[in-house]
């Protein structure tokens, strides 16, 4: 599996997207970010939905190391339990760049640690499948999006590059090969990770950043602990334009040859 830091935004480093990648006959698929936010919004109890965020993980004891895993197969048994019973499980797989927010019911399971939950996570997703109707799995197969009602399982990382279809591929691959006669649940990779996802729900206005209002339709909110300070607003040329970009990796590019000439800072609305 890839290296925590191996992620980088399309303007950094050109990978494509959301590949999707075979594993036998299952593969996972791609996700725009407007069909994740309507799925959210689609679920009833979404907004009640207890924050298990952090509830398998020690924070790091400074801003520059990984957090610890601290969860065993009965902990992530009962943290994902109600985001499977809802048919939507969002999985964020940031290690030591988990701050700053992410997005509302998600559940962190490092990427780091990846291997020792994804064992947990089969065997949650075979029992569910196993009781899944046949004539809803025969619907799910034909269908390029699955209907609403179908298991879905959601991974993302900063990107959407390399760590969030890593995990997604090792969750699919141990499916398979321990439960080869059962098909899994649909599993999908966020395009452009959460990254993507706070450019396209966080409005900037004179250097303060903050999230967008959403529609009087709208359950939830697209993003939870959103801290502004964590982003800055990167600036390229006309080809690169401009993105909101996690504060540690834009530092970093700074030393290279990114082609961002400019990085300001964010503040809080009330700053």
């Amino acid at each position: 599996m890839a290296s925590d830091s191996s992620d980088a935004p399309s303007a950094v480093k050109k990978v494509k997207l959301g590949i999707s990648v075979d594993i036998p006959q299952f593969r996972y698929h791609k996700l725009p970010a407007s069909d994740l936010w309507n799925w959210l919004n689609a679920i009833p109890e979404a907004a009640a939905e207890p924050d298990h965020f952090a509830a398998l993980v020690a924070p790091p004891a400074d801003r520059d190391s990984a957090p610890t895993f601290t969860g065993n197969a009965e902990q992530i048994e009962k943290v994902i339990s109600s985001s499977v019973k809802r048919s939507l499980l969002i999985v964020d797989v940031r290690t030591s760049d988990n701050d700053g927010g992410h997005i509302t019911s998600a559940v962190n399971l490092p990427f780091v640690a990846f291997e020792q939950a994804v064992g947990t996570l089969v065997a949650h997703y075979a029992k569910v499948m196993a009781d899944f109707p046949a004539e809803e799995l025969a619907k799910a197969d034909s269908e390029e999006v699955p209907a609403p009602g179908n298991h879905r399982l959601v991974f993302y990382c900063m990107y959407g590059k390399e760590r969030g279809p890593a995990c997604a591929q090792s969750f699919l691959t141990k499916f398979s090969q321990e439960h080869p006669g059962l098909r899994p649940p649909n599993v999908y990779v966020l395009s452009g990770g959460l990254t993507g996802w706070v450019n396209k729900f966080v409005e900037i206005t004179e250097s303060k950043a903050s999230v967008k209002p959403t529609d009087a339709s709208a359950k939830v909110a697209p993003l939870a602990d959103f801290d502004s300070a964590t982003w800055v607003l990167a600036k390229g040329n006309e080809d690169v334009g401009e993105m909101v970009v996690y504060r540690r990796d834009a530092v970093r590019w700074q030393q290279t040859t990114v082609p961002f000439n400019r990085i300001v800072s964010l503040e809080k609305p009330n700053a």
